[in-house]
């Protein structure tokens, strides 16, 4: 189970927030690992949003995207603060250990949470690699090395800044692998190492609708697992269902919980849920979707818990 001194910060998605034990982690380095089209940059920005709800304060928020490839119109719809604008002038390493240094070190010693995006780490260059000719091979060891000597020198300063470090890393194959993790990351294992929670996202199916006669794809069932997690339990997991456009529909996917796992909901009617959830929206009645929230919210927290309690040891080891 999660520490009590540990701060979380709601991730957005209740099924979320009980796989990484509490929500994001404040003060440390967090990774999220995918595929294409499978959410990570959706969660990124809502982290934004998160975080814009408890620091009320967006200089608190920085978004270092360095693909160069956001659209901040469709950014504003699956939740981006107004104010956070993306910072796209950072192409290496070492211009990323210093602005995170200088963010980090301007909110030494203050209590609210900060959060710092990169998105993605695997379009960071180093210095090595942008002064060698084009035709000159690279095996990425000086970025992995720079990576490795940022967090050495950075952990303490932005725990003590409170400033969550969120990474978003894309997958690379490995070639003829026929045991183990048949999937890798660039930056050599530095992230490995200092991430509290790492988070892998892999489409289990994508969603489609039919209007007119055209069937379209406007979704997908993600399957999230926390492989790491040093502030609650590891290896816990969860299916999400993302709608672009919107981001994670937390409702549809506690709904979908708790029918896949036949839980127990005593006088309630998930049917009758559902309905009513569905006329909230078209209605665009948000107080009442986030009464409905509330309670699904409950019930896969109480049913989740009552899992868990089952998986601990009877007796600690130690007194």
């Amino acid at each position: 189970m999660a520490s009590p001194a540990v701060q979380f910060v709601d991730s957005g998605s209740c099924l979320l927030n009980l796989v990484l034990g509490g929500g994001y982690a404040v003060g440390r380095v967090i990774n999220i690992c995918g595929d294409k089209a499978v959410g990570k940059t959706l969660l990124a920005v809502e982290a934004c949003q998160q975080f814009s709800q408890i620091v009320k304060n967006v200089e608190d928020i920085r978004y270092i995207e360095c693909e160069h490839a956001f659209n901040e119109i469709y950014g504003k719809q699956i939740g981006m603060p107004p104010g956070v604008k993306p910072v796209s002038d950072i192409q290496t390493v070492e211009e990323l250990f210093k602005d995170l240094d200088k963010f980090c070190t301007a909110r030494k010693g203050k209590n609210r949470p900060a959060l710092y995006v990169i998105d993605s780490l695997d379009a960071l260059s180093d210095e090595a690699e942008m002064k060698r000719d084009i035709s000159q091979g690279s095996f990425g060891a000086a970025k992995a090395a720079q990576l490795s000597e940022l967090f050495r020198r950075q952990i303490a300063i932005m725990s003590d800044a409170n400033c969550t470090l969120l990474v978003v890393s894309q997958l690379r194959d490995k070639i003829g692998v026929m045991f183990g993790e048949k999937h890798s990351r660039s930056g050599g294992r530095a992230l490995s190492f200092y991430a509290s929670q790492e988070i892998w996202l892999a489409e289990m199916k994508k969603l489609t609708r039919q209007i007119k006669g055209e069937t379209r794809v406007i979704g997908a069932r993600v399957r999230v697992r926390c492989k790491k997690n040093k502030v609650g339990t590891p290896f816990r997991d969860a299916e999400l269902t993302v709608w672009f456009s919107y981001g994670v529909d937390d409702e549809g996917s506690m709904l979908d919980y708790l029918q896949e796992h036949k839980v127990e909901t005593g006088d309630i009617d998930l049917k009758d849920v559902n309905k009513s959830l569905l006329d909230a929206r078209k209605s665009r009645d948000r107080k009442a979707v986030a009464e409905i929230n509330g309670l699904l919210r409950a019930l896969v927290v109480e049913h989740w818990a009552s899992v868990e309690e089952g998986f601990q040891p009877p007796l600690t080891k130690y007194a």
